[in-house]
């Protein structure tokens, strides 16, 4: 009698837990996106100059905003402030962000734009476009916010209307897998933002549309709206966002089995046709690499290139979790975020490897191979080595779909179908090793632009000369950046222990919930 007062009593304190991490999960995040926005002078994500300045000039012509230049055909004239910000600070560690407040409005040639080179789809510089207006940081931090606002409305959907399963994989994975990189990328005014997003988004709502068999149902629907989103997010960001949506569907397939997916087949037209869309978009636009006057690269593509390539490629997966610099490869973080991150993914990758039934590993099998085979193949054409043009950021996607892939406990259709077990000690190792990496990612990474990498990380008399794009102290903005990471690792772990609780049931439910103490 007693221990099932005190089995009904655990699952009582469990199921306000589930609720209340369900809430504190995307809000911390949103948070935590912010705090990086505000720290992030206009022009400091990648390539912002080509960037800024074709969301400038999405809308066409405008007076102020994008004009054409007089005998320079391949040019259009955009503010000062938005296409040659980062030139004061860009590869300069030392100098701060403070530089950009002597910058004007006046137009100056732009030959960097996408309305000019058409290298990237048109979709997100439209969109970015909205939020166009007189002050261009502001505009900026608006831009940010909504990106960092579609992830969050997304990933608020995926933890409402998921089976634990499914829940688990996504959660787990955005809390380890996007520190500190995605932290940085998504609330940015990248592209790549947008494709990781899409990516993460179209494996978790495609998975869950691809086991609905009637359409009569509202859930149906709104997968298959997400599952959309999520798709075309992926396919107006990059050229190679287009390719990882058919990878995504196909690992979405493989995981699902030729079984249901003849029974559910409408789900399956659905996510056929966006892979197609997708390929369709890829051979449009071509490959990204040199052009007819040769490689990129000065390497012969030989054996020997290869073979350094391939024991070299561990570097991609060392730069998503904080081995490569932010910014543009100018703010290197301490070797501590690295460390945590890799042994993070490492625990990740253990626990997941307890559980692969034949249709996850051919899944993960695929994933990896997409992985390895996409960096080795672009160098190995183009005559480059690890570390020259591919970044990192390029690669998170599909280091992002491998670990979803890898964390997912099959069975996962049902609601009864749990995650993948997480036991309490290293739950919250891995929690204080993330929420460390993330709180020192941002600190850096703000006092990078406000003091200048000369400075010392804790120095008691440091001078900030940049306080960010909002009138707030600097101080308390990455104080509640920190304090926000914290709830929002903690709560996702959380949450990953609750949804396991599922699986880990057996005919006595004090034994089940022991595992969650």
């Amino acid at each position: 009698m007693d221990n099932a007062l005190v089995s009904d009593r655990q699952v009582a304190e469990t199921k306000t837990w589930l609720r209340w991490w369900r809430v504190m999960f995307p809000l911390a995040l949103l948070v935590v996106f912010g705090s990086w926005a505000v720290t992030s002078p206009v022009g400091s994500s990648p390539d912002d100059d080509y960037h800024l300045s074709s969301i400038w000039c999405a809308g066409g012509e405008r007076s102020g905003v994008c004009e054409v230049v007089e005998d320079e055909p391949q040019a259009l004239a955009v503010p000062e402030s938005v296409g040659v910000a980062h030139e004061c600070f860009a590869f300069q560690p030392a100098v701060t962000a403070a530089c950009t407040e002597r910058l004007t409005e006046t137009l100056v040639p732009a030959e960097r734009v996408n309305n000019r080179q058409g290298l990237y789809p048109s979709s997100f510089y439209r969109v970015m476009n909205v939020f166009v207006g007189d002050d261009p940081q502001r505009s900026v931090l608006m831009m940010r916010l909504f990106n960092a606002i579609v992830f969050v409305a997304l990933l608020s959907l995926a933890v409402i209307v998921l089976t634990p399963a499914i829940r688990s994989a996504v959660t787990v994975v955005t809390a380890v897998v996007l520190v500190p990189l995605g932290l940085f990328i998504i609330p940015s005014t990248n592209p790549s933002s947008w494709t990781v997003t899409g990516v993460i988004f179209l494996w978790v709502f495609g998975l869950s549309l691809a086991q609905r068999t009637s359409w009569r149902s509202r859930r149906t629907w709104l997968l298959a709206v997400a599952t959309c989103l999520s798709a075309f997010l992926a396919i107006g960001s990059r050229v190679d966002a287009s390719a990882f949506v058919a990878l995504a569907v196909i690992v979405v397939f493989v995981l699902t089995g030729w079984a249901k997916a003849r029974a559910s087949w409408l789900s399956f037209v659905v996510l056929l046709v966006l892979a197609t869309i997708g390929l369709v978009q890829f051979a449009t636009f071509g490959t990204p690499g040199g052009d007819v006057s040769g490689r990129m690269g000065g390497a012969e593509p030989g054996l020997g290139l290869f073979l350094t390539n391939v024991v070299y490629l561990p570097v991609y997966g060392i730069g998503a979790v904080g081995g490569m610099p932010l910014g543009w490869n100018d703010t290197v973080l301490p070797p501590l975020v690295p460390v945590f991150g890799l042994l993070a993914v490492g625990a990740l990758t253990a626990r997941g490897l307890h559980d692969v039934p034949r249709s996850k590993g051919v899944a993960l099998l695929v994933s990896l191979g997409a992985v390895v085979a996409v960096p080795l193949v672009f160098l190995q054409r183009e005559g480059l080595g690890v570390g020259e043009v591919v970044q990192a950021r390029y690669l998170l996607p599909l280091i992002v779909l491998l670990v979803l892939t890898l964390s997912l406990r099959v069975p996962f259709r049902q609601a009864t179908d749990g995650g993948l077990p997480l036991p309490g000690v290293l739950a919250w190792v891995i929690a204080v090793g993330i929420a460390a990496a993330a709180s020192v990612s941002l600190w850096v990474h703000a006092h990078r632009y406000a003091a200048g990498n000369e400075r010392g990380l804790f120095d008691i008399d440091l001078v900030l000369e940049w306080t960010g794009l909002l009138s707030i102290p600097l101080p308390v903005t990455v104080g509640v950046g920190v304090v926000a990471s914290v709830i929002f690792v903690s709560a996702a772990l959380i949450g990953v222990r609750s949804d396991a609780v599922i699986t880990e049931r057996t005919d006595s439910r004090t034994t089940a919930f022991r595992l969650v103490r």
